[in-house]
């Protein structure tokens, strides 16, 4: 995938984890895609419309931000042709320290990390719990009665 940017130009591999042989499984298929943690996303937007100051907020490059351990690395492997001058035909296999972008276990996976992160919730118990309650994907949507006033969940 061809990105331009700021006149820089940045390419991204997309992988397929739907892709396979004839009778055989996919990784999509082979990976636990685990429960839907996510908030609903209707409630998030009644909630939002409750109060007229608005908190929105984006975790950048969220799914990128969360590694792989040693033992997960292993079923993520991937075979590459070698693209150089001095190209030998020949392929090489890399590791992902990453979640791959198509992988059905991302939005899991991603709830999880956030929801096991519990060092804020003895200093920051409100913010929290809005953050448990208002977070889809990696995007943060609340609202508050004014920038001083109370937080509702």
């Amino acid at each position: 995938m061809k990105k331009e940017k700021h006149k820089k130009t940045k390419w991204r591999i997309d992988f397929n984890m739907s892709s396979h042989k004839n009778n055989e499984r996919t990784l999509n298929e082979v990976t636990e895609i685990g429960p839907n943690l996510l908030p609903m996303t209707f409630a998030i937007l009644l909630r939002f419309r409750l109060h007229s100051t608005a908190i929105i907020s984006n975790i950048t490059q969220a799914f990128l931000q969360m590694t792989l351990g040693k033992k997960g690395r292993d079923f993520k492997r991937f075979f590459c042709h070698r693209i150089n001058q001095e190209s030998d035909g020949h392929y090489h296999s890399t590791d992902f320290t990453w979640l791959p972008f198509s992988l059905t276990c991302r939005p899991f996976l991603l709830s999880t990390t956030l929801r096991e992160h519990d060092w804020h919730k003895v200093t920051f118990l409100t913010a929290a719990i809005l953050v448990d309650s208002n977070t889809f994907m990696d995007d943060f949507t609340a609202a508050v009665q004014n920038v001083n006033g109370e937080i509702t969940t």
